[in-house]
């Protein structure tokens, strides 16, 4: 079983299935409501309910999102480190292994296109994954995993 795994500051979507796509699966965890700002507990939850949710489905790889640096200023992406450290090490925990992928190596691996847009993200989820795509259903952030775990498909 494999996951592929969009962290941000807000929540941390989570997109599984076997290597053949059969059993998938999508959850996200949330860490803080929109209007909440960031606080350190996030970085507990994500732990814990990470692993909780790997565990859970029985993944032994997961791919993570790295985070992005400069994007949003400074404090997003101090903030962004720090939530990505902590499901890094609840993917730990649960996973036997556990490989970052740069948003740009991903994109270009998926729809052919480092920068590629939300739509065209969406787009290639959708041809090469519709069972996911219509489960996910204009959730981004989970269109974003299960491209996540496609890459991880195909560089496992």
């Amino acid at each position: 079983m494999l996951a592929g795994i969009d962290p941000s500051t807000k929540r941390v979507a989570i997109v599984g299935a076997n290597l053949d796509l059969s059993d998938p699966w999508a959850e996200v965890v949330t860490l803080a409501s929109p209007r909440q700002t960031y606080r350190p507990e996030a970085t507990a939850i994500a732990v814990a309910q990470v692993e909780r949710v790997l565990r859970g489905h029985g993944v032994d790889l997961t791919f993570i999102e790295e985070p992005l640096v400069g994007r949003g200023g400074v404090r997003t992406a101090l903030l962004l480190g720090y939530v990505a450290g902590a499901v890094q090490a609840g993917a730990v925990q649960a996973s036997r292994q556990v490989r970052l992928v740069n948003v740009q190596t991903w994109k270009r691996s998926i729809v052919g296109k480092g920068n590629a847009l939300k739509p065209e993200v969406s787009e290639a989820v959708r041809l090469r994954w519709p069972e996911m795509h219509r489960r996910v259903a204009g959730d981004q952030d989970l269109i974003d995993a299960a491209a996540i775990f496609l890459y991880g498909v195909d560089n496992r």
